[in-house]
């Protein structure tokens, strides 16, 4: 369609016309012409005054600026100007302590940089009230603990979060490591528990125990705890039953117990978060012959009274720590603001009657299944959870989904589940199962690599049969299905509604074998999504172990490719 020539152009035109030919203007088309210009004038201010008042305030803020820079060298800016740039170089996060080294990190080497620096560090309390110490194998424990104390003293009227870690140092254990006589616990812990704010140890039950013995009340800041227990020795491949025998080479690290004697947690007001942990790191080597599972240890005794503010809890986990069928019911019953739980080992089930165990405000359930004697649906049967919106389970890559597991437990909560993420092994059959009974699902991730969507599930779900609301979806796949699967984004995308009852995929990272012909399957693909435009650019194809990525707006080219594949 040819372009409309512009009336004051033609005008003017006309004008220097009648001027070369010597011909005498008009004065009505002089007076068009000056009422059209200034008409465009006032609509070009129009549309600029906008930015030009942007420009002033940002002159004006540079203004502002410059008279506070003028006068201020490095010398002479406020110390507070610099500990909020130092803030910003802990990004948030500890203060780190690692055994041998024993330097405040990342802080320490600014410290060196001028008299200014040390002082503005030094003097910015908040800086020092976040404490992680790595003890490693627990060599120089008395002077890691004294580090961490000389840290924390430069805040003495803050709240303290205090972090530790660490690894099981031999067959001796931890305890016998350390210099005779030391405890952190008891140097370090118990002294500001006043002021604890959050709490993750690393330790063994008998530096804990004088923690855990402490009076109701003694805790009254602290909002999250996070205990992992050390325990015994690690196993060997010649005798993996050792794990655990304190008996064994003169162990001291104890046998932890939760029961009644735990009374530092009563009356702990703003406690909101709990996770207790049995230590359980896999080691490639000693593994080799005992893999599977952490060890079976009674941690909680059936009867035991566990003082705890169950009411005003926010987030449970017992991580490789089994608790008691009836007492884990009678526990969490008590729990009726609980929004998180995080379970991974089950008890035997006994004779007892547990009657339904209703958490009205659970949103995520986290299952980590070690084998498939680990999980047990009777153990789960009574849970009523009608809020519940996120499943996480997870388990060995050769460990099955349990069957008629979800459906009752949907069935019964009658809860709209939106997530599912699992690394657990699903078949043809069982994936489809899945995808039928829960129809409410946005987000899915599938992490394990034998569990592919068919191209029967594919054709399913473009016809809306299968998880219609679905709008991120992390899995693997084969590469000869890529192009199936772009056909059910186009669908979707073209015909998603805005009631969210049909949903377009808008991210999806599709994992696929390696290979130069799903190298090229993949660009093609991709291909095909950049014409969609923007709707597509959440979605990306990437190898099974990450070597290349395509996605809408990086799309390699066959040599590429190929030197990819001989790569």
């Amino acid at each position: 369609m040819p372009q409309r020539p512009d009336p004051i152009e033609v005008v003017m035109q006309a004008a220097e016309q009648a001027q070369i030919n010597r011909q005498p203007i008009e004065e009505r088309e002089v007076r068009c012409v000056l009422h059209n210009v200034r008409r465009e004038v006032d609509r070009l201010d129009d549309e600029l005054a906008p930015q030009y008042a942007e420009l002033d305030g940002a002159l004006s803020k540079i203004e502002r600026v410059n008279r506070l820079l003028s006068s201020i060298t490095l010398k002479k800016m406020p110390d507070e100007v610099l500990g909020k740039i130092f803030r910003f170089c802990l990004e948030g996060g500890p203060i780190v302590l690692r055994s041998k080294d024993r330097r405040a990190m990342p802080l320490a080497p600014l410290i060196f940089v001028c008299d200014k620096w040390r002082h503005a560090i030094m003097e910015t309390p908040d800086l020092w009230n976040h404490v992680f110490l790595d003890f490693k194998e627990f060599s120089d424990t008395n002077r890691m603990t004294n580090a961490a104390l000389s840290c924390l003293s430069r805040c003495p009227s803050l709240p303290i979060c205090l972090q530790t870690d660490g690894v099981v140092p031999g067959e001796f254990g931890v305890v016998s490591r350390a210099a005779p006589g030391v405890n952190p616990v008891m140097k370090l812990v118990l002294p500001l528990a006043q002021r604890l704010q959050e709490l993750r140890l690393v330790l063994p039950y008998t530096w804990l125990q004088s923690f855990l013995q402490s009076p109701p009340g003694s805790v009254p800041l602290l909002e999250s705890v996070d205990l992992e227990f050390m325990f015994g020795v690690r196993p060997t491949n010649s005798d993996p039953r050792s794990f655990g025998d304190t008996n064994r080479h003169g162990n001291n690290d104890g046998t932890p117990v939760i029961s009644e004697d735990m009374t530092v947690f009563e009356n702990a007001p703003s406690l909101r978060r709990v996770t207790f942990r049995l230590y359980y790191r896999k080691d490639p080597d000693e593994f080799a012959s005992h893999p599977s599972s952490p060890p079976e240890l009674q941690v909680i005794p059936p009867t035991a009274q566990i003082r705890l503010p169950w009411a005003q809890l926010t987030h449970l986990a017992f991580i490789h720590i089994c608790v008691p069928f009836a007492l884990a019911h009678a526990l969490l019953q008590q729990c009726v603001n609980l929004t998180s739980l995080n379970l991974t080992s089950f008890g035997r089930v006994d004779n007892s009657v547990v009657t339904n165990t209703v958490l009205p405000s659970l949103k995520f359930l986290q299952l980590d299944i070690m084998n498939g004697a680990s999980f047990s649906r009777e153990y789960l049967q009574p849970l009523v959870l009608p809020a519940l919106e996120r499943l996480v389970l997870n388990g060995p890559s050769n460990l099955s989904w349990p069957p008629n597991f979800l459906s009752p437990l949907i069935a019964r909560s009658n809860c709209h589940l939106t997530s599912i993420s699992t690394s657990l092994l699903l078949t043809t059959q069982e994936m489809e199962v899945l995808l039928r009974s829960v129809p409410t699902l946005v987000d899915l991730e599938l992490g394990n690599k034998e569990s592919r969507p068919s191209s029967v599930i594919l054709e399913k779900m473009l016809g809306w049969e299968l998880v219609p609301r679905l709008s991120r979806f992390d899995f693997y796949l084969e590469s000869k299905l890529l192009s199936q699967f772009v056909d059910v984004l186009q669908f979707r995308m073209d015909r998603a509604d805005d009631s969210e009852a049909y949903a377009a995929i808008r991210m999806a990272r599709v994992q696929i074998e390696i290979g130069k012909t799903s190298a090229k399957r993949a660009k093609s693909a991709m291909t095909r999504l950049r014409a969609l435009g923007g709707i597509a650019e959440g979605i990306e194809f990437r190898s099974a172990d990450g070597f290349w990525i395509f996605d809408r707006n990086d799309i390699t080219t066959d040599s590429e490719s190929d030197s990819s594949e001989n790569s």
